[in-house]
Parts: C-alpha cells; structure tokens; sequence
C-alpha cells in the first residue's frame, strides 16, 4: 500500500516535467490561429487574434517559471502521512492550485495589456 500511495504522488512530479516540457514547445511553437483544440484557450484569449497570440506566450512563459515550483512542492508529497486518499489529494491539490495560478496570472495580464 506505501508504495501504491508513493506511485499517486508522483503525478504531480510527473505533470511538472511534462508541463515544463509542453510549455517550452509551445513559447517557441505557439498556435498560429485560433482554434478549439490546441493552445490557451479562455473568452479572454479568444476575442482577437492578438489576444491569442500574447496569451499562447506570456501562459507558456508563466508555466516554464513555474512548473520547477510544481515539481518540487510535489517532492513533499512522500513526508505527507500514509492515508488512503491523503497523498492522492494533496497530489491533485497542487495541480490545481498551479493551473488556476497560470490562468488568474494570464488573464489578469490580459486585462491590464487590452484594457479599453
């Protein structure tokens, strides 16, 4: 079972790395246009094509400055108790913790640089 909880935590070790991955890829391979599948995707990014153009770079550069974060706060999983959900939880906490951080950063900057 110890080793079963360990594997769970490592989720959040292994999105890092993989985020971190994806996010260089996509600050110097961004998404030409706009589309539905790939990309930064809010209504705040998708209203121009400049808009998704800022978004694609300034969120990849926002997840390649944190992602390392995610990584190491996902390293303390293996101190959190032994419990049956404890470390699954903590492990999905982060990720979201970290994702929304990205977006609220993202759309805030989005606010301030096409404010009207």
């Amino acid at each position: 079972m110890k080793e079963f909880l360990s594997q769970i935590f490592t989720v959040a070790f292994s999105c890092g790395i993989v985020f971190m991955i994806a996010s260089v890829i996509g600050y110097f391979y961004p998404p030409k246009k706009l589309n539905a599948w790939l990309g930064y995707r809010t209504p705040a990014s998708l209203l121009s094509q400049e808009r998704w153009d800022f978004a694609q770079k300034f969120s990849a550069l926002v997840r390649i400055k944190t992602a390392p974060i995610l990584i190491l706060l996902s390293l303390t999983g293996y101190f959190l108790p032994e419990g049956k959900y404890v470390r699954m939880f903590g492990s999905l906490f982060l990720i979201i913790i970290w994702v929304r951080y990205m977006t609220v950063v993202t759309e805030k900057e989005l606010k301030k640089r096409f404010a009207k």
